[in-house]
């Protein structure tokens, strides 16, 4: 009763009885270097995603990050939905913040019945950072995903169906690395996982650097136009 399912470690109990939140990151280039790219370190699974394409080649990727025992105190830049949350969100029965998404794939969201927080129709759950571009300017936090969903009545424990996890060592031979570098994978997102022995974890690299997650809390009077206040 206090495993959790997504993860496999042991969590307070009373975390497991929240919906997961499920929020789309941007992982742009220009969001990397520039602005704060916030929550992955704190959720407790990421699915990293292929999205768009410039000719023939894909162009970025774009994080859907979960949430469910851990309270990230900043999440975002917050983008758009695409049709592969057609099948992540109703996977954990989550409520999916992001910010709209073309016509064609915000009808087909309206038409099922999961948790749409679309920016557009939800925007008290959101607040802007004005000084950045369209790319980095919409920010949440994981409480405030929590406390807009029971404003809604949609605040509630679902059935949680995980993976299995085993403490054996699996066989085979030992990884050190792991790197997505080849086409189709975009040149600028090019992707290593290196294992730091001292940590007893994997590390995430992107273009030969190390991946930061930001880890600002942020306050804000939440509402529509609303500005985010961070401090560092």
């Amino acid at each position: 009763t206090n495993i959790n399912p997504i993860t496999g470690l042991a969590v307070d109990p009373a975390m497991l009885q929240r919906r997961p939140v499920l929020a789309r990151i941007g992982n742009d280039e220009r969001v990397r270097s520039e602005f704060w790219q916030a929550g992955t370190n704190s959720a407790d699974l990421v699915f990293e995603e292929l999205i768009d394409q410039i000719g023939s080649a894909y162009a970025n990727t774009r994080y859907t990050a979960v949430f469910l025992t851990n309270n990230a105190p900043l999440v975002g830049p917050i983008r758009s939905g695409r049709l592969i949350n057609l099948q992540l969100a109703p996977m954990l029965d989550g409520a999916i913040a992001h910010a709209g998404g073309s016509n064609g794939t915000r009808w087909i969201f309206s038409q099922t019945p999961m948790i749409n927080l679309d920016e557009f129709f939800n925007m008290p759950a959101f607040c802007y950072i004005n000084t950045h571009n369209y790319q980095g300017r919409l920010y949440t936090t994981v409480p405030r995903l929590h406390e807009w969903l029971a404003s809604k009545g949609q605040a509630k424990a679902v059935p949680l169906y995980g993976f299995e996890f085993s403490d054996a060592r699996p066989k085979g031979q030992t990884v050190n690395s792991i790197a997505l570098a080849k086409s189709p994978w975009p040149k600028w997102t090019a992707l290593e996982w290196k294992y730091d022995a001292a940590k007893g974890k994997f590390m995430r690299f992107v273009t030969g650097a190390p991946h930061m997650d930001n880890s600002y809390s942020v306050t804000a009077k939440w509402g529509n136009g609303a500005d985010c206040k961070i401090a560092s």
